[in-house]
Order: C-alpha cells, then structure tokens, then sequence
C-alpha cells in the first residue's frame, strides 16, 4: 500500500495497482477521474479496478448526501461511461413513473456490476443502504433536472457542429440553442477534448470515454474522421518504434 497526499493523482503508470482508496473528500470530477486512472491499467491477471470511498458521516435525508464523495464519483463515472449514464437515466425515468427509489435487486446491470459490497452480515446492510441513498440520490436529480453533456450529446454535437471539418484547438464552444434539449438556456463543448478522450476508440491503448458501436459508427458517417482515425494510428505507430 502506498499512500500519499495528493502527489500520485496523475502522471504516475503502476499497471499493478487495482484499488484507489479516496481518503478525504474529493468533489471534482476532473480529479476524481484522474484519480481512479490510477487503478484502470490494464495489468496481467487483472480483471478490474476498484475505487473505495470511505463515508463518515451520517446523513439523515434518505436520498441526499451533501458533499458526499461517493455521490460525486457515481456522477464523474457516468460522465465518462455511456453505459451506466444511460442505465442511471433509465433510473430516473422508473422513479418518474412509479414515484419511488429502486432498491438494489430493481437496479439495471450496468449499475449493479460497477458496485462492489464487500461486507457481511449487518456491514454489508449498512453499505447496501448507504450505496442505495447515493445511487438515489444521483437519479433523484436526474429524473428532476433535465441533463446535457453525456456522451450520447457530445456525439451529436460533433455531428451536427463540424459536418465537414475537424474541429482545431482545445477551446470551448457554445453548443447552438438548437441543438440543445427544452428547458435549458446553454451549455458549452470542447471538441478538441472529447476527440483526444475518444481517440483511442479506434486505436487502441487505454479508452478514456468509452463509444459504443453505434456511436463510433455515426462519427465515422464524417467525411473527416477517417483521416483523423489514420493519423492516430500512424501517431501511435512511431511511437512504438521509438
């Protein structure tokens, strides 16, 4: 075990590392992810990573937990996994409908697979309740708050935005009010950045956004992507010979 204070949250590459313990709170999603990269390298006999947020306080509401870690690190992972970010709006549109929390047993399994409940006995009920009041709370504003900026959106974003060419640098730019959903006034997209997440899609090597299939196959409908694709692995290429 090593510990550290805020010294190994990037740049450090320990493939064998499999868990990532946040110890103080934590509520930036930038480091959050930076963070929890630490335990992703792919490492031989290594099926996966864990990410354990310890939580001291006890909080009364049951589907609120201000300045809760854990609650943060749920909304951070959904960011960057299309998979558990539709399973939680999937979530919040049952909670819309039957006006009640989903216990455990009710969760998709994109959601249940990305929990681990290591305790027993009356442990493991207090961590299965505390995990429900976190997973609750996040669809809790997800079925009140209409939400842009998924994958899903950056995609069609990029779609719509740069029809015919590459967008260049690493600047924001607004998202046109047409492309954005009722109900919300504005919201701003780094192209360059979501193309630099995304890359490895194609590639290879560690995905930080992960596609699916038919994500990837919509991007590719770009007369530009192909390019950019063959770049990449050209890129990749000297650099293994190097």
């Amino acid at each position: 075990m090593v510990a550290n204070a805020k010294l190994l949250v990037e740049g450090i590459d320990v493939p064998t590392i499999d868990m990532v313990v946040l110890a103080e709170p934590v509520h930036s999603p930038t480091k959050i992810l930076q963070m929890a990269a630490r335990a992703q390298r792919p490492s031989a006999g290594k099926a996966c990573g864990y990410v354990m947020v310890p939580e001291r306080r006890v909080y009364s509401a049951p589907t609120k937990l201000p300045g809760s870690t854990a609650r943060d690190a749920l909304v951070a992972f959904a960011n960057e996994d299309s998979e558990l970010a539709v399973a939680l709006a999937h979530m919040a549109e049952r909670r819309r409908e039957d006006g009640r929390d989903l216990p455990y047993d009710e969760w998709p399994a994109a959601v249940r697979d990305r929990v681990a409940l290591l305790g027993e006995g009356s442990q493991l009920e207090r961590e299965l309740a505390l995990m429900q009041r976190c997973v609750n709370a996040v669809v809790v504003e997800l079925a009140g708050v209409q939400q842009v900026g998924s994958v899903a959106d950056k995609v069609a974003w990029l779609r719509a935005m740069y029809p015919e060419e590459k967008p260049v640098g690493q600047e924001a730019v607004e998202v046109p009010r047409e492309l954005l959903p009722a109900g919300v006034a504005s919201a701003s997209f780094r192209p360059g950045a979501f193309l630099y997440r995304i890359g490895n899609n194609w590639v290879g090597g560690k995905v930080n956004t992960r596609l699916t299939a038919e994500q990837m196959a919509a991007l590719e409908e770009l007369p530009w992507v192909a390019a950019w694709v063959d770049g990449l692995r050209q890129a990749r290429a000297k650099r293994g010979v190097s």
